[in-house]
Parts: structure tokens; C-alpha cells; sequence
């Protein structure tokens, strides 16, 4: 796996877990990426109705569920957006939910262009 994709999905953790069984990681990751889909609606439709609780429960969601699977990109933009959203703030969260967005793009891209065992091998 080249450097970028290692710094966007480290399985480590998970595939520690999981105790290697790539069929459970498998429906996992599969399980992550449908819920990543339904939480990036939340945040967009949080920014709209301007709901600073539901943008904070769906970045604080995303930040844990990213972290569990090694999604670390997409778990540190969760982060930011959290802050932000603790402090009451708007400002600048459509930038963070963009990018989230497409560090979730990443992830896909990654999880669907190699099997479980090619991504664990790599590292």
C-alpha cells in the first residue's frame, strides 16, 4: 500500500480486534462506509437547519467509528468539527464537512480497489 493510502487506513488496530478474521473486518468496513454515507447527511443537513447539536453528535459519531477502523484522516477532520461544534461555532464547518466528505472518498476508494488481506499485508 503506498504511504498516502497507509496514512489514510490503518487497519492495525481493527485487524488486532478482530483478531485477524478478515470476514468479520470485511463486513466492518463495509458497515463503516454505508454509516459514513448516512452521517455526512446529517452533517450537511445540520449545517442547513443550522442545528449545532446535530452537527456535534454526527461529527462526534464519525470521529470514534473512523478511529475504531483506522480511518485516521477522516477521525481527525471528525475531531476539528467537533471542537468547533462545542464551541458553538458555524464558521468554516461546510469546509471541514467537504473534506470530510472526500476523506471518506478516500477510504472507499482504498477498501474497494484492495481485498482485506492485500490492505493487512501492506501494513
Amino acid at each position: 500500500m503506498p504511504d498516502s493510502a497507509r496514512k489514510v487506513l490503518d487497519l492495525s488496530y481493527l485487524a488486532s480486534a478482530a483478531d485477524g478474521d478478515t470476514d468479520f473486518i470485511r463486513s466492518i468496513l463495509a458497515e463503516y462506509l454505508q454509516e459514513m454515507g448516512s452521517y455526512l447527511v446529517q452533517l450537511k443537513d445540520s449545517l442547513e437547519r443550522k442545528d449545532v447539536a446535530l452537527l456535534l453528535r454526527a461529527a462526534h459519531t464519525m470521529k470514534g467509528a473512523s478511529a475504531n477502523v483506522g480511518a485516521t484522516r477522516v477521525s481527525d477532520t471528525a475531531s476539528h468539527l467537533e471542537t468547533q461544534a462545542r464551541r458553538g461555532v458555524l464558521d468554516g464547518s461546510q469546509v471541514l464537512v467537504a473534506l470530510l466528505g472526500q476523506e471518506v472518498a478516500r477510504v472507499r476508494a482504498i477498501i474497494e480497489r484492495q481485498t482485506v488481506e492485500e490492505l493487512l499485508r501492506a501494513g
